[in-house]
């Protein structure tokens, strides 16, 4: 193909023509690194890791030889991506993504559930569904705290009460719900989900509320 004359929608379907080969390329590779792995050849050539001997022999990044590797073995207990990136339908980057968002569970239709997303997208999925699977593990049983370890007493009250005089909220927080009340309006959920910090107050991310900024 002369690239300088060809009309674009040929030079766009070559360079997808060129990624399905580099997905199949990548499948095939993937098949050898699990029987390179089995015949444990990294040891013999005294690497700590097939990631290392992966990354010395291919001579690629780190980056790539992990996920050449990890994807090799969470791909063998998903057949239907292993089959799909081997057939050029997906690129290997989303055989990536989708990998670690399923880990080797196969119960989910992996390739229709995320075909709306973009591989960052499934990178964000697969991200979160880490972290709720770590909070999960840390606390399968959550109980609720005490707030207090003795009962409370009058003076107590007294001292929550100065603090609350004392303290008052940053310039401009609750006048939108303080208007509300005054004109009666409304269900208190929409109120609520139509409340924004006021002008110039920054976002809970920013600074935490009770706490100076920092100059």
């Amino acid at each position: 193909m002369d690239v300088e004359t060809a009309a674009s929608d040929e030079i766009e379907q070559r360079l997808l023509d060129e990624e399905a080969q580099i997905a199949r390329l990548r499948a095939s590779q993937m098949v050898l690194l699990r029987e390179v792995d089995r015949r444990q050849m990294p040891t013999a050539a005294g690497c700590r890791s097939l990631g290392e001997w992966v990354a010395g022999r291919l001579d690629v990044a780190p980056e790539t030889a992990r996920d050449l590797v990890a994807t090799a073995h969470r791909l063998e207990d998903l057949p239907d991506v292993e089959d799909a990136v081997g057939s050029g339908e997906i690129g290997f980057d989303r055989a990536v993504a989708i990998g670690r968002f399923a880990g080797r569970d196969d119960s989910l239709d992996l390739l229709d559930d995320l075909a709306g997303y973009d591989v960052v997208g499934i990178r964000r999925l697969a991200a979160k569904r880490r972290r709720m699977t770590r909070i999960d593990e840390e606390c399968p049983n959550p109980r609720p705290t005490l707030a207090r370890t003795r009962p409370a007493t009058r003076n107590d009250h007294h001292r929550t009460a100065d603090s609350l005089r004392t303290s008052p909220l940053p310039h401009g927080v609750g006048d939108g719900a303080r208007a509300q009340r005054r004109a009666g309006g409304g269900n208190l959920g929409a109120r609520i989900a139509q409340m924004r910090p006021a002008a110039g107050v920054p976002e809970r991310s920013e600074v935490g509320w009770g706490q100076p900024e920092s100059q």
